[in-house]
């Protein structure tokens, strides 16, 4: 089932479940309870007199990936057709055909999941598992391969630039940088300080020497780390796919909270964030879905100098659609 943008309108689900009657329900939209269930977010609406204003950052953790990675052929690609053009463009580098939403829905679709997966180090075997389980091994591996050494061969330079700054400053316990990111030691922790000023903990770094998944007489320098999970202190192991994941996440949330104070600042009262969107509640009267935008639009220097190709994706309407 498919709502909003999709197959099924907002409006012709809301209405459905209104009826309360569950036939009809099966009759229109499809399982009842799952309509039901999956439809729990529509139930937000605006006060009396105030609009909900949405703004997603679309994409952005693609972005932030090839921008900081320095894959700036990508970066203008993104920057001036958008994310589907990126992902007809990473789905026409498997396929090696020219591959359109329109013409090769499917093969675009593999496109997208390549360009949003592969950007933190997921191997063959796991995008095999996770987005195309229909396919052959080796149709994972080509997809892999694809992405790493044809459409962003910049991106695994990142992984391990990162990891390497990170595994040295551990294990020699001096400061070091990579890729505009600077790690250190500080009160039993590693701490990296990000582009845009944040910073992240590791707390507890270990020096470890590990085997490399595809040899295991290959053995190179490592750390691990303690995280809480479940509750609980677990060692964790340090890779550049998780470390280039963290500092892209670091990024995305000084992207948020900096536009969320500006959106404040401006009469854009903030009710509800989830993931890359801020929405808010104003006044009707005083509701301006470009100004919107163009605060969200409006990034520090850091992310400007960096290169990311920001796009936000607004909307505005009495009830939650996303």
């Amino acid at each position: 089932m498919m709502v909003g943008d999709g197959l099924v309108p907002i409006d012709s689900l809301v209405q459905a479940i209104q009826t309360g009657d569950a036939e009809y329900v099966a009759a229109v939209i499809g399982p009842p309870v799952e309509t039901v269930v999956s439809s729990l977010r529509h139930t937000i609406i605006a006060a009396d007199g105030r609009v909900l204003v949405s703004g997603d950052y679309a994409g952005i953790q693609a972005c932030i990936v090839l921008a900081l990675a320095g894959q700036y052929d990508k970066c203008e690609l993104m920057r001036h057709g958008g994310s589907n053009a990126a992902y007809c463009d990473m789905a026409s580098s498997i396929y090696k055909h020219p591959v359109t939403k329109q013409t090769h829905p499917e093969e675009r679709q593999t496109g997208k999941d390549t360009v949003l997966g592969l950007g933190f180090q997921m191997g063959w075997k796991k995008f095999w598992k996770k987005y195309c389980p229909e396919q052959t091994a080796s149709f994972a591996e080509n997809v892999v391969y694809a992405y790493r050494r044809d459409w962003a061969p910049q991106v695994p330079k990142l992984w391990y630039g990162l990891e390497g700054a990170a595994v040295r400053t551990v294990w020699d316990r001096t400061p070091h940088e990579a890729f505009g990111c600077r790690y250190e030691l500080e009160d039993g922790a590693l701490v990296v300080t990000v582009p845009t000023g944040g910073r992240i903990w590791y707390q507890n770094p270990q020096k470890v020497r590990k085997a490399m998944p595809w040899d295991e007489t290959d053995i190179r320098l490592g750390f691990t780390y303690q995280a809480m999970k479940m509750g609980q202190w677990r060692d964790m192991n340090a890779f550049g796919g998780l470390l280039t994941e963290n500092v892209v996440m670091r990024i995305e949330q000084d992207m948020m909270v900096t536009a969320g104070l500006k959106l404040e600042a401006n009469g854009f009262p903030l009710v509800l964030t989830c993931h890359d969107e801020w929405l808010s509640e104003p006044l009707m009267a005083t509701a301006d879905l470009s100004a919107f935008e163009q605060i969200m639009l409006d990034t520090d220097p850091a992310v400007k100098a960096l290169g990311v190709p920001v796009a936000v994706e607004c909307w505005a309407g009495d009830r939650y659609r996303k």
